[in-house]
C-alpha cells in the first residue's frame, strides 16, 4: 500500500532534475545575481561601461532561455476555436505566474515609498500622492502615463524610481503574449520559422525607426519574441548537447570565441544587451545616420544566441563545483520571484544602512564598500523569502493532494454498505496517517 501511494503521489527530486538542464539554472542564477548587483551598487562611469560590456547578455539570455524551454504540444487542435482556447490557456497561466507576484511586490513598494515620502525627515519634494501616481504610471506605462500625468518623476536616484527596474517583467509578459500566438505555426516548417522571425524583427525596427513608443514596450516586445523563437531553434539544433560534437574541445573553443564577440559588441554598443533602437549605436555612427540605430535590433538577436551559448557552456564547468551548483541553480529555479521582490529587500537593506536606494545600472557614482553589504543582504533576504515561499507552497500542495486522496478513499469506502460511519472515519484517519509517512518527495 505504501509503495502504491508513493508512486501515485509524486516523482522524486532526482527524476525532476534529470529532466532539466542544470547549467541553465546556474546561468539564470548568475544573471539574477548580476541584476541585484547592478541595482544596488552604483559604479564610476568607466567601471560601469566595462560591466555593461560583460553583462550586456543578462536581458537577452532570459528571453532566449524562455524560448529554449518551450515544450511543443504532442498534437495541436485542428479548429480555430481549439487553437484559440489553447492560446488563451497558455497566456492565462503565464499572466498568473508573472503579474500576480509583480502586483503584490508593487503594492509593497508603494507602501514603502508612500511611507518614506510621509516621513518628516524626507528631504525631497516627493509626496505620497506622487508615489501613487508613480505606481499607476508604471502599470499603464508610457506614453499613456505621460499623457495623464502619472509618469515616474524626479531623478534616477529618487525613491519614486523604485518601480523603474521592473520594466523588464512587463516587456516579458507582452513578449509571451506575442510568442504564444506564433510559435506553433512558426515551428511547423522552416519557411514559416524564417518568415515569422523576419516579421517580428521588422515590426520592432519600424516602430523604433519612427520613434513610436507603445505601452508595455510593444515596440521592442516583438523582437523579444523573436529571441524566444531563436531559443526554440537552438533547441531543435541541439547546440547545447555534447552529443552533437565529435570532438569534446570544440564547444569550449566556440564558447571562448562567443565571449570575445560578446565583449566587443557590448563595448561598441553600450546597450547591446537590450533592444533599444533609434540611436543606440556608437557616437560616431549616430552623427552620420542616427536613424539606423535600429540595426541594434538584429544585432541583439544574434547577440542573444552567442551570449547564451557562452553562458551555458561555461556553466557546465561551474556545475562541477557543488556549492556554486547548489546556490546559483537554486536562485535560477526561482529567478522570477527573486527578480520581482529583490527591490523590496534592497530598499530594506538601504534603510538599515541609512543610504539612498540605487535603482538603475546607468546611475554613476563613487564606489562605496557599504553597497556590497547592501547587495549581500538583498541576496540573502531574497533567497530566504523564496525558500519560505517554496516551503509554504509545497506544504499547501501536499495538504491539497492529501485531502483529494482522502476524499476519493472516503467515497470508495461508502460504497461498502457493511461499514458504519465510525468505521469509515477510523479507516480514513489511518489512511491519512499513512499518507503523512509516505509523502517525503516533491509532488508531481
Amino acid at each position: 500500500m505504501a509503495k502504491k501511494i508513493k508512486g501515485k503521489l509524486a516523482n522524486t527530486r532526482e527524476k525532476l532534475f534529470n529532466n532539466r538542464m542544470v547549467e541553465q539554472d546556474i546561468a539564470k542564477g548568475l544573471m539574477i545575481f548580476a541584476v541585484i548587483f547592478c541595482h544596488t551598487v552604483p559604479l564610476p562611469q568607466l567601471a560601469d561601461t566595462i560591466l555593461r560590456s560583460i553583462l550586456g547578455m543578462v536581458i537577452p539570455f532570459f528571453f532566449f532561455i524562455s524560448g529554449y524551454n518551450y515544450k511543443e504540444p504532442e498534437s495541436l487542435p485542428e479548429t480555430f476555436k481549439g487553437k484559440a482556447g489553447l492560446y488563451w490557456q497558455r497566456v492565462k497561466k503565464r499572466l498568473r505566474q508573472i503579474l500576480v507576484p509583480l502586483l503584490f511586490c508593487s503594492l509593497i513598494l508603494l507602501g514603502i515609498g508612500a511611507g518614506y515620502a510621509a516621513l518628516p525627515s524626507n528631504k525631497s519634494n516627493v509626496t505620497s500622492l506622487d508615489m501613487v501616481k508613480a505606481f499607476g504610471g508604471f502599470w499603464i506605462s508610457e506614453p499613456i502615463s505621460s499623457a495623464v500625468g502619472w509618469h515616474t518623476i524626479g531623478s534616477f536616484d529618487g525613491i519614486e524610481r523604485l518601480y523603474e527596474p521592473n520594466w523588464f517583467i512587463l516587456h516579458m509578459t507582452l513578449a509571451y503574449v506575442i510568442f504564444y500566438a506564433v510559435v506553433d505555426w512558426a515551428l511547423s516548417n522552416k519557411k514559416r520559422y524564417i518568415s515569422v522571425m523576419f516579421g517580428l524583427i521588422a515590426i520592432s525596427c519600424l516602430f523604433n525607426f519612427f520613434h513610436l513608443k507603445m505601452p508595455w514596450g510593444f515596440e521592442n516586445s516583438a523582437a523579444y519574441a523573436a529571441i524566444m523563437l531563436m531559443g526554440c531553434g537552438v533547441k531543435h539544433k541541439k547546440l547545447f548537447s555534447e552529443e552533437r560534437y565529435t570532438k569534446k574541445f570544440w564547444p569550449w573553443v566556440n564558447a571562448a570565441v562567443c565571449l570575445v564577440i560578446c565583449v566587443v559588441l557590448g563595448f561598441l554598443w553600450p546597450r547591446a544587451g537590450q533592444i533599444s533602437g533609434s540611436g543606440q549605436m556608437t557616437k560616431i555612427f549616430d552623427k552620420i545616420a542616427p536613424q539606423f540605430g535600429i540595426l541594434e535590433i538584429p544585432f541583439t538577436i544574434i547577440y542573444s544566441v552567442i551570449s547564451s551559448y557562452f553562458l551555458i557552456w561555461s556553466c557546465k564547468l561551474l556545475a562541477k563545483v557543488r556549492p556554486i551548483k547548489f546556490f546559483f541553480s537554486y536562485m535560477g529555479r526561482n529567478s522570477l520571484m527573486i527578480l520581482v521582490f529583490h527591490l523590496v529587500f534592497a530598499s530594506v537593506a538601504c534603510a538599515i544602512f541609512g543610504i539612498q536606494m540605487a535603482t538603475n545600472i546607468g546611475q554613476y557614482g563613487e564606489f562605496e564598500p557599504v553597497r556590497l553589504a547592501v547587495c549581500a543582504i538583498t541576496v540573502i533576504l531574497s533567497v530566504a523569502f523564496v525558500t519560505v515561499n517554496v516551503f509554504c507552497k509545497e506544504r499547501y500542495r501536499k495538504h491539497k493532494k492529501m485531502n483529494k486522496l482522502c476524499k476519493e478513499k472516503r467515497e470508495e469506502l461508502r460504497k461498502d454498505s457493511s461499514l458504519s460511519e465510525e468505521q469509515i472515519k477510523a479507516q480514513i484517519k489511518a489512511y491519512r496517517s499513512e499518507l503523512r509517512k509516505t509523502i517525503k518527495v516533491q509532488l508531481a
